[in-house]
């Protein structure tokens, strides 16, 4: 009897598994395509297109895609890894997946494998600006500073209105010590996009630490004023050159 029951049992769990997967619909698609904003849903989506046997190659990559888009944006960096992995593998030249998996090796520190995938998928789009960006951030957790200065001036010749380019080629800069440049770039990105977050504390930060940044502060101040920044961290910004030792005498 027990033997019977036990039969019946595998039998139903072998047609279970044998149940083709519910197809996808309309509506995952457009729930997948917006998992980057909503992964608690747009995850179950995506993975119901993945598992549908009868979608297409380049939908099931584009869901992986997404999926992964999903899991960066909530940090799961290896789920991330993991999805752009299985889109890599059903379309080796997807320049876009390799540059998103190159990002979420860079934000592990995983700056060896990070250039490696932006590496290939510049070899592939070679005019592909966010995979020479991304690129220049991992050179610089590397403090190979020449390498990311050389990364994020391509990206701006592939797009002069590139501000994350500007942004941290500016950081680039600091680290060299080249101050002038620096403040050139930040100053750029400011202008080409006044509600960029980052610029102002950048701004100060070299401004602190540059021996001759004391005769530019009029210049500074006049950037911020046309492009319609707060005179207030200006002035801080001021007054931070001020108090650095080196300024001395510099003032004009």
């Amino acid at each position: 009897m027990a033997a019977r029951g036990s039969g019946g049992l595998l039998l139903c769990m072998g047609l279970l598994l044998a149940m083709p997967a519910l197809a996808a619909t309309p509506t995952d698609r457009g729930e997948c395509a917006a998992s980057a904003d909503k992964p608690d849903v747009g995850f179950a989506a995506c993975s119901r297109i993945i598992d549908d046997a009868n979608v297409s190659v380049a939908e099931r990559v584009k869901a992986f895609k997404n999926r992964g888009r999903g899991s960066f944006n909530s940090k799961d960096y290896d789920r991330a890894i993991a999805d752009y992995g299985e889109a890599i593998k059903l379309s080796p030249k997807d320049a876009s997946a390799l540059t998103h998996r190159c990002e979420a090796y860079e934000s592990k520190e995983d700056h060896v494998a990070a250039i490696a995938d932006c590496t290939e998928a510049i070899k592939i789009d070679p005019k592909y600006g966010w995979a020479y960006n991304n690129r220049g951030v991992a050179y610089y957790g590397l403090h190979e500073y020449d390498a990311a200065l050389a990364d994020h001036t391509e990206a701006i010749r592939v797009d002069s209105r590139d501000v994350w380019a500007y942004a941290r080629r500016g950081m680039a800069w600091t680290e060299k010590g080249e101050f002038d440049q620096a403040v050139a770039d930040i100053t750029e990105a400011v202008t080409i996009d006044p509600k960029y977050a980052f610029r102002l504390r950048r701004l100060e930060g070299i401004a602190a630490r540059s021996p001759t940044m004391i005769s530019r502060s009029a210049s500074i101040r006049r950037t911020a004023w046309h492009i319609g920044i707060a005179a207030m961290p200006m002035r801080r910004c001021a007054r931070s050159m001020m108090r650095s030792p080196t300024m001395t005498g510099r003032s004009r």
